[in-house]
């Protein structure tokens, strides 16, 4: 996770929230923010892009911003960063299109002072029993390069006595 002092909000649609000295209202998700209909990037089985639409109110300014969140059935999920009017980022982490909210998280907003650090959670697993599954397929293969030499081994003394048959009727002469 990023580095800063980190701020979150849960919003539903016409919601607003305070955070860092704005005024943050959801008005609403946003299904063409990749570009192309989430419904059609959904039906296409590739990675679906949605957006939470903002209004961000900074020192009497608004303006609209539209953070990302990327997902695929493989269960990857890309939430890139958005720059904030007046310093910090906001990364759109979840949806609940149920409930119709979104949930926000700030960071590095003006005044967070030192923040929270940088955190990398990683996930080690060791699977034991996985030779096992190496060594069957080892045997599987090995038993089908056997039976392949096998059965080639019988169609050669098949032609061989088919061949055999053949030469022994034309010397007998009829």
């Amino acid at each position: 996770t990023p580095a800063g002092a980190a701020t979150q909000l849960q919003l539903a649609k016409g919601e607003s929230g305070e955070v860092g000295g704005a005024t943050v209202r959801f008005v609403g998700f946003d299904l063409e923010a990749g570009g192309t209909n989430a419904l059609a990037q959904m039906t296409g089985g590739g990675m679906v892009t949605l957006g939470a639409r903002l209004e961000v109110t900074h020192d009497g300014a608004s303006e609209t911003l539209v953070p990302l969140y990327k997902f695929n059935g493989a269960g990857r999920v890309e939430a890139p960063p958005t720059p904030l009017p007046g310093g910090g980022q906001v990364l759109l982490t979840a949806i609940d299109a149920t409930r119709g909210t979104a949930q926000l998280d700030f960071f590095g907003l003006p005044g967070g002072g030192a923040g929270t650090p940088a955190r990398l959670s990683v996930d080690v697993t060791q699977k034991p029993l996985i030779q096992l599954v190496w060594y069957g397929l080892y045997v599987v293969l090995a038993g089908g390069i056997l039976a392949t030499g096998q059965r080639l081994r019988e169609a050669l003394l098949l032609e061989r006595l088919g061949a055999a048959k053949g030469a022994g009727k034309g010397s007998d002469g009829g």
